[in-house]
């Protein structure tokens, strides 16, 4: 199926990305797991240009914007806002589970 939307990532976002891969490639000595992980990333944000409004939203009163979604990838998640108007995915935060998700979106 071919979509209609891409995506992007904010400059934060491709901070978290270089971030993330580097900690398992150097930090745990694991880049055949950073690869993996970058592989099923891709793959899907592949699937949510077809289907941008699958992620469920954040549902946090707090934050400045009411429109966040995610995703969930391995032990990863996905923030991103879809642009109807750009036919975009904006990929705003990809942050690891186990980090707080408050602090995490007090800045993207």
């Amino acid at each position: 199926m071919e979509s209609d939307y891409s995506y992007e990532l904010t400059l934060v976002a491709t901070l978290d990305y270089e971030d993330i891969m580097s900690y398992i490639t150097d930090e745990l000595c694991n880049p055949i797991a950073a690869a993996d992980l970058a592989d099923d990333m891709e793959e899907k944000l592949d699937e949510l240009c077809t289907t941008p409004y699958m992620g469920a939203l954040v549902g946090n009163p707090a934050l400045l914007r009411q429109d966040i979604r995610f995703i969930t990838v391995k032990h990863y998640i996905i923030y991103y806002i879809p642009n109807a108007n750009r036919q975009k995915i904006v990929v705003i935060r990809i942050g690891h589970f186990l980090q707080d998700q408050e602090k995490l979106l007090e800045r993207y």
